[in-house]
């Protein structure tokens, strides 16, 4: 019997006590009632200690499952989503790049899930930003040919969750110390590249209260670590990730920890991304790694999925071609869903999550070729298997009652042979000229969509009434109007920064230009012309979903 065959929920009526799911001829794991894993046969693991002496866990950024593998044949995503204010529709197909990223804060977050329903997702601010559906994109094997390759050829894991109810930074806390602190969201009022113990006297981080309240928060913690353990316990790790003034150092979170940053662990342990490929070429991989992205190659919007395949494919490339290849198991996931649309509700394990479905791939010579997973994983699912490799302790209540990832092994098999792949020419994202060309389609799509007014009849009501007029007109004040045009340009704007176009002082100095330049519009007497004003070519050039071919 395959995972692919197999639900464990659908067996809990059948087993009240226990569950049991058959992982190969001899080999079984067994499941408490409450869903915590019990131990396994002392056969598996051992061979698992005597095969597999390096694990690799890589990290990238902001996709829900439904949003990457959706589409994937049997596994458990889907192709429709329902939603309490846009009702159920076909999701659109992703363009190759997006224009703005999707807020995904905790409080956001909260809101997709709408209590279980998986159905508040257009709330989310970017969701559905000037009518664009871009938080209920999908991509398709075209798109990501090279992720779903891996997916067909190793395991794809369709309930790995992220570990808590919220943003990048507390569920990269999960990914290094199985619990965040209480944090639930990002750092706050930092200065750009400052995350961690490297925050401002000023930043600070939002956790939840017991009363379930959010309360300020630190950004420097002293709670243990795995590289802590690891480092007490003599057993070799790395902690691969961008270095400043690359935006991706955000996410190298062990700048968040005392006892990595501040003392000479952060310059011997810590590594530039770009180092993992070298070693893994050489057979210098130590037990543990964590592998975090450069912030063009990390998939976070508006940056192309292509240009994360590529960074991947390279880093397995080089792993499957060097002399640690027969003895790795690599964990691949993305840290958090991104505002993206998903329609599993995650199961609840304490306050803070679990949180929103993410993909999961498992990459090993012992991977169950091939397979479809639909066990519950979360990110303490990677520690948890490492602990029991290498005889760690447990560090919270999550990584010990967590289902470890032995069960996507088979070691009485051929081990499967390196998938070499090849990177594609591509986009990161919009150019440099399109950040220019974009601002008056932008403009006249958040114009249309507040206004519910087409271009033409703006157009033909202008010839008699100023902008603000017009929008009073249809009950919208001067200042709502305002408020959405300055999202739609911050949306933009924060994107051509991101992309390294401009500086956080240029995006400063265009904005405030943009919004003085708009407040001046709303009054250009009627009949003149509104020079701000895009095309429907202007608006039909910005990227945006599109249909499935059928």
């Amino acid at each position: 019997m395959t995972l692919k065959n197999t639900r464990l929920r659908s067996l809990v009526p059948i087993l009240a006590a226990c569950l049991i799911l058959v992982l190969g001829i001899g080999t079984a794991v067994y499941l408490h009632d409450d869903g915590h894993a019990a131990p396994r046969q002392a056969t598996q693991l051992e061979q698992a200690r005597s095969k597999i002496k390096h694990i690799v866990f890589v990290i990238l950024e902001n996709h829900s499952y439904d949003n990457i593998f959706g589409r994937y044949p049997g596994s458990d995503g889907t192709t429709t989503a329902k939603d309490a204010v846009l009702g159920t529709f076909p999701m659109p197909h992703a363009p190759a790049f997006g224009w703005h990223d999707i807020d995904h804060e905790y409080p956001n977050a909260v809101s997709g899930l709408a209590g279980g329903k998986m159905n508040g997702f257009s709330k989310i601010p970017g969701a559905n930003l000037n009518g664009d559906l871009a938080g209920f994109e999908q991509y398709d094997q075209s798109d990501i040919p090279n992720f779903w390759s891996y997916a067909q050829h190793y395991v794809l894991g369709d309930h790995m969750f992220s570990s808590m109810v919220g943003p990048t930074f507390p569920n990269h806390l999960y990914s290094v110390a199985a619990q965040s602190g209480g944090v639930v969201t990002n750092p706050q009022n930092n200065t750009a590249l400052a995350w961690g113990c490297d925050s401002s006297t000023a930043g600070y981080t939002e956790a939840l209260a017991p009363n379930g309240k959010l309360q300020k928060a630190g950004t420097c913690f002293n709670f243990s670590t795995m590289a802590d353990v690891m480092q007490k316990m003599k057993v070799p790790w790395t902690y691969y990730a961008a270095r400043q003034p690359d935006y991706g150092y955000l996410f190298s979170v062990l700048d968040a920890f005392t006892s990595i940053r501040n003392t000479s662990l952060w310059s011997q342990k810590v590594k530039d991304q770009a180092q993992f490929a070298q070693d893994a070429r050489k057979g210098d991989l130590p037990a543990f790694t964590w592998v975090t992205p450069t912030f063009l190659e990390s998939t976070h919007p508006p940056f192309s999925m292509c240009t994360g395949e590529n960074a991947f494919v390279t880093k397995m490339n080089a792993l499957m071609q060097g002399p640690d290849w027969s003895s790795t198991a690599v964990f691949l996931v993305w840290d958090d869903f991104g505002g993206y649309y998903d329609h599993v509700t995650p199961p609840k394990v304490d306050a803070m999550g679990l949180g929103e479905r993410v993909p999961l791939i498992v990459i090993s010579p012992f991977a169950r070729r091939g397979t479809i997973t639909h066990t519950t994983y979360s990110f303490e699912s990677v520690l948890k298997t490492a602990e029991e490799i290498y005889n760690l302790p447990s560090l919270t209540s999550r990584d010990k009652n967590a289902h470890d990832l032995l069960d996507t092994l088979d070691f009485t098999g051929k081990p499967n042979p390196p998938l070499l792949l090849k990177t594609r020419a591509c986009a990161a994202g919009f150019s440099k000229a399109q950040y220019t060309s974009f601002q008056p389609g932008i403009l006249s799509a958040t114009v249309t969509s507040t206004l519910h007014l087409s271009l033409a009849q703006i157009l033909r009501l202008h010839a008699t009434k100023t902008l603000s007029q017009i929008a009073a007109q249809q009950h919208v004040t001067r200042n709502a109007l305002a408020y959405n045009v300055k999202y739609g340009f911050y949306a933009l704007s924060s994107a051509a920064q991101m992309l390294g176009y401009i500086t956080h002082a240029q995006e400063n100095n265009d904005r405030i230009s943009y919004l003085r330049d708009f407040s001046a519009l709303l009054d250009v007497p009627p009949g003149k012309k509104l020079s701000m004003l895009g095309s429907e070519q202007d608006m039909a050039a910005l990227p945006r979903g599109t249909p499935f071919k059928k």
